[in-house]
């Protein structure tokens, strides 16, 4: 089937005006809001989308006084493969505690990048359980094999 040029140029135009337009907009803005549950809910559904707008401000979410809005913005980093969340991800597994670090260990995990083993191993024998299985999912999404 043979389809116009100028029609085939609408249709990518119009998808991409879906995934980065009007509604992108109004999540990054719900960002700056003083309600943590918007923040909290814009956060979540930029897990999905790309860009470095995005990353930025997802990277701005790591600083948020809400833990549960740092917790999401740590996974959605670490969802978007954006290698710029790295430094930041690994930094806030230093200061965090649970819940957000959790959410950091969960982060690291889907960035996939293998430099984080050495920093989530002592996290192994951490005392909450929720960490530990965190670590060892992110561990086993890393490659790590532990040596017997």
């Amino acid at each position: 089937m043979f389809v116009p040029l100028s029609i085939f140029w609408f249709i990518i135009w119009l998808v991409k005006l879906f995934r980065a337009g009007p509604a992108t907009e109004v999540l990054l803005r719900q960002l700056t809001s003083s309600d943590s549950n918007l923040r909290l809910q814009a956060v979540t559904y930029l897990r999905k989308r790309r860009g470095l707008k995005i990353t930025a401000a997802l990277l701005a979410c790591l600083k948020d006084n809400d833990n549960w809005v740092r917790h999401e913005a740590a996974i959605a980093l670490g969802m978007s493969q954006n290698k710029q969340a790295f430094e930041p991800l690994l930094a806030a597994l230093a200061i965090e505690q649970s819940p957000v670090l959790q959410g950091v260990i969960v982060g690291l995990g889907h960035l996939k990048d293998k430099r984080a083993i050495p920093s989530l191993l002592p996290f192994l024998q951490d005392t909450d359980p929720n960490i530990r299985t965190a670590t060892a999912t992110a561990l086993q999404q890393l490659g790590y094999v532990q040596k017997e």
